[in-house]
């Protein structure tokens, strides 16, 4: 059995492994050796692990097509197009205490890896989990769903720079909480819904001393919750907006080139166990956040609606209105030019 021969390195390695499709081998001397198979490939009631680490499913499927080519003097390939189907798979290092638990992992589409000097994958597809739960203490994450579909990119260039990551779809999460730091001082995230639609992009440059990172898309979320306690703070927005275009590089000086624009809806922040709010607002819109180098952050526009601070000893302030700040634009009007009466910018 195979068990038996993997015995010393892998003492568990246990599942009903099925196996149903066409196999075809072919070896030529032009496109040198082709295998391709069509059918499904099935491990229920997988458990393999060691003393290091523990992975068990109560099914893994995979349905589709594979092809491999090598062809002579070109690199080679290996094709897939299917779906690769997992329930209740778990995931442990004893160790460390990370677990990894997903109640549903489905992963569809078509994906192309190619071997050369440099390794490339590449997939246009989709991938959904349900019931995630990640624990590596203090740390620990609960998702009710992640749905993601689009186009992704890796690249490995081993004697060159270093590794190219693209990602380009739609991503959206679920329910979701998320805990950690220590006792002292711990901290919780929650939401209903976080969704980004755009590129996300990673590449090592200058023989891997320099990383640069790339944003380009419109990232929401919705009744966002953050407790903190030290200092005890929560705070909780109904609805978050950030459309961002933006380019940072990361080492030994960060630089950032971006220019985004954010609108919070609803936004609270309860000191303590105060049941009132400590500062609130209706919606808080930022216009073109601009930077431009390392220290330098120009705001185009910034509109704040139903504004109100409470002051220790029974006071609240009440700000109603709609613009406060106008960082780009010049203002032309007479008081601008020491004059009277003045515009609405200026007052």
């Amino acid at each position: 059995e195979l068990s038996t021969l993997l015995r010393d390195v892998m003492p568990t390695l246990a599942g009903e492994v099925s196996l149903d499709g066409q196999l075809l081998f072919s070896q030529g001397t032009e496109k040198g050796l082709q295998v391709d198979y069509d059918g499904t490939f099935g491990l229920n009631d997988m458990n393999i692990g060691s003393s290091d680490f523990s992975t068990r499913a109560e099914s893994f499927t995979w349905t589709g097509k594979l092809h491999y080519g090598a062809e002579e003097d070109t690199p080679a390939k290996i094709e897939t197009n299917g779906l690769l189907a997992a329930q209740k798979f778990n995931f442990a290092v004893p160790a460390s205490e990370l677990v990894l638990e997903e109640s549903r992992i489905d992963l569809n589409g078509k994906t192309t890896v190619t071997l050369g000097e440099n390794i490339i994958v590449e997939n246009d597809g989709s991938l959904l989990l349900e019931g995630t739960k990640f624990v590596l203490p203090p740390f620990g994450i609960t998702e009710e769903s992640i749905a993601w579909k689009g186009k992704a990119q890796y690249e490995a260039k081993p004697k060159q720079e270093g590794q190219f990551v693209r990602v380009d779809g739609v991503l959206d999460l679920g329910e979701f909480q998320v805990e950690g730091g220590d006792q002292s001082a711990p901290y919780g995230l929650g939401g209903k819904m976080v969704s980004w639609q755009g590129v996300v992009g990673f590449s090592q440059v200058d023989s891997g001393t320099r990383s640069i990172l790339e944003l380009d898309g419109y990232l929401s979320g919705g009744e966002l919750r953050t407790t903190l306690a030290e200092p005890q703070l929560r705070v909780s927005q109904d609805k978050v907006e950030l459309k961002t275009k933006a380019t940072i590089s990361l080492g030994e000086i960060i630089n950032m080139d971006s220019l985004s624009s954010l609108t919070l809806q609803n936004f609270t922040v309860f000191e303590g166990e105060n049941d009132s709010p400590s500062l609130s607002f209706d919606q808080l819109a930022i216009t073109d956040i601009e930077s431009r180098g390392e220290k330098t952050i120009g705001v185009k526009d910034l509109q704040a609606v139903g504004l109100k601070s409470s002051i220790p000893g029974g006071f609240t302030t009440i700000l109603l209105f709609r613009s406060f700040y106008r960082g780009s634009e010049k203002c032309h009007c007479p008081r601008a030019a020491g004059k009277k009466p003045p515009c609405h910018r200026c007052t």
